[in-house]
């Protein structure tokens, strides 16, 4: 995959979350859904990383792990985009 071909993140899903506000999660990944190539999505990512690493130390959340998901739910799939899921 070309680092500078069009790319983004169609929708983020937030699941297993008891304890932290769902907008705190969602705060530290809001410039992801703003990139729009496979390179700005893979440092966004790094920074969203380190910013949920820097907020599990703090004891805000035991853990969060973001996996990268191709098949949509509910529509086909599209080459250039993905969900990003938070678990």
């Amino acid at each position: 995959m070309e680092d500078k071909k069009p790319f983004r993140i169609r929708k983020i899903f937030v699941t297993g979350n008891k304890r932290t506000k769902e907008d705190v999660l969602r705060h530290c990944l809001a410039p992801i859904t703003s990139a729009n190539s496979w390179h700005d999505v893979v440092h966004q990512l790094q920074v969203a990383r380190l910013e949920l690493q820097r907020l599990q130390r703090a004891g805000v959340f035991k853990s969060a792990q973001l996996l990268l998901d191709d098949a949509p739910e509910g529509g086909p799939p599209e080459p250039n985009a993905c969900d990003l899921r938070v678990c």
